[in-house]
């Protein structure tokens, strides 16, 4: 038998209505008055065919297709910036015993429940148990990372010959806070001058410096032995996310000597703990701002 819908008189899907009993007026005004089954909630409906079909008004498509707001808030909602994500929580939705707060800081992300589970304290027959909650409604805080974060990230994960590895470094300097920028350039220099050279051996000296031994082949120094230096070491500054402050990053140099030819890289150390330190800053403020309490781990699913 072909599906027809309920009879739904205009006046209810012009936004004005505000109440089940709204809703069951307008009806009735259109001379298809309902039947009640329960109050507020179950009526049996007249369809266009002259059938009549149940209409459930604790169903969320029921209540969009008669004009009523829906029964609860629901949905989930994405923020990028710390303040929104807070702003959000104290003043677009009261905060209530309902509302949890989990961090994951695997994958960067802060997981607000605004209607969790509580605790009932109200009734007496069943103090201390546990009211459940939809868990429909969620905002989500999700930190994004720098763009300098992430292009040294990237930079890190491979070896580079010398150009490439001076140019970089050469692009970044605003990022680097030790050696100062005069030393960084010499270093840069060096090893843009020391490019296409035969490398070989590398000496570590006393102060953690590498000092790599080479000849040059295609110019008036050909065949003298010459030396290039570079830092155990060296120490940038920078911010993991968006918004957030930055940390000192230490980044160590690593080199590979492979038929004469030596290539570089850096590897920054602990990257993982900064990124979960980062985070663990943004919680001691939304907990301050929400006073609510940050869980670590993963939240339940909706019921």
């Amino acid at each position: 038998m072909a599906h027809s819908d309920p009879i739904v008189p205009a006046a209810l899907t012009n936004g004005g209505l505000r109440t089940e009993a709204d809703a069951v007026a307008a009806i009735a005004q259109a001379a298809v008055m309902p039947l009640e089954v329960e109050p507020g909630k179950i009526y049996w409906a007249h369809t266009g065919n002259g059938s009549m079909e149940v209409l459930d008004l604790t169903r969320a498509r029921s209540r969009f297709d008669v004009g009523l707001p829906p029964l609860m808030s629901a949905g989930t909602f994405r923020f990028h910036q710390l303040e929104g994500f807070i702003d959000y929580i104290v003043n677009h939705f009261h905060r209530g015993p309902r509302a949890e707060l989990w961090a994951d800081c695997n994958k960067h992300t802060i997981t607000a429940v605004l209607d969790g589970h509580q605790r009932n304290d109200h009734d007496p027959l069943n103090v201390g148990m546990q009211e459940p909650g939809w868990g429909v409604h969620r905002a989500i805080l999700e930190f994004q990372l720098t763009a300098a974060w992430s292009e040294w990230s990237e930079f890190c994960k491979k070896n580079h010959p010398q150009d490439e590895f001076a140019d970089f470094l050469e692009d970044h300097l605003s990022d680097i806070v030790e050696p100062d920028a005069a030393d960084l350039l010499e270093i840069a220099s060096s090893l843009s001058v020391a490019s296409g050279v035969k490398f070989q051996q590398a000496l570590r000296l006393a102060s953690g410096e590498v000092s790599f031994q080479y000849t040059e082949e295609h110019n008036a120094s050909a065949g003298m032995q010459n030396q290039l230096k570079i830092p155990k070491s060296i120490t940038l500054a920078l911010a993991p996310f968006e918004g957030s402050d930055p940390f000192k990053v230490p980044a160590r140099f690593r080199y590979l000597l492979r038929d004469q030819k030596l290539t570089l890289r850096l590897l920054l150390d602990r990257p993982d703990q900064i990124l979960r330190s980062s985070i663990n800053d943004a919680i001691i403020v939304i907990e301050e701002q929400t006073d609510l309490i940050v869980y670590h781990g993963i939240p339940a699913g909706p019921l």
